[in-house]
């Protein structure tokens, strides 16, 4: 499932498809991204489970690779994954702003079907977000305040731990699309005929 909040939609309509140089830029990157994602399951106890993707990377500090859930300021799971998730993706590729929203949503749906088909006993939510340079005193206003500052976080679909508010238009200072996996179980089940 896809969802995105208005600003995001705004800009998508707006902005300029990636040519093949930048495509190709991106297919890189998510493809050594995606491989990082693969050594990045932790499963220290059944209940517990959880990706930390910058584990296997030079984004954050030691300390960083093996926090858990105990010894960190997050109250669940979710939001320590989604912390240990979180990409930059603009540190890595030089991204126009004029093109930011349809990259967002290439790295949106190649990350979240890699998920879906490496690790298909779990659902996962895939965030994509741009920031905005929005300025009520300046009148800087949707759709034309996009950065090309642009981030992904993903973490696996747990009940009763949401990382966003279900309003995401509530959010006007970032352009956000979500996209939600399902577990292969959940797949095959709704693909099954009816039985009278």
């Amino acid at each position: 499932m896809l969802k995105m909040n208005a600003l995001f939609a705004q800009n998508l309509l707006a902005s300029k498809k990636p040519n093949l140089k930048d495509t190709q830029k991106i297919s890189d990157f998510l493809d050594s991204f995606c491989k990082k994602i693969t050594k990045s399951y932790i499963d220290n106890d059944k209940s517990k489970i959880y990706f930390n993707a910058n584990r296997y990377t030079n984004m954050q500090s030691k300390d960083f690779y093996n926090l858990s859930l105990k010894d960190s300021s997050f109250d669940n799971l979710t939001a320590l994954e989604c912390s240990c998730n979180a990409v930059h993706i603009d540190d890595f590729i030089h991204i126009k702003k004029d093109k930011v929203a349809h990259i967002a949503l290439m790295f949106l749906i190649w990350v979240g079907d890699f998920l879906q088909k490496k690790f298909s006993d779990y659902a996962f939510c895939i965030i994509t977000s741009i920031e905005t340079d929005y300025d009520i005193d300046k009148k800087i206003a949707p759709p034309f305040c996009l950065t090309n500052r642009l981030n992904l976080k993903f973490h696996i679909i747990r009940e009763n731990e949401d990382y966003l508010f279900e309003d995401l238009d509530s959010y006007l200072y970032d352009a956000i699309a979500v996209y939600q996996t399902t577990r292969l179980l959940e797949r095959k089940a709704q693909s099954q005929p009816i039985k009278n």
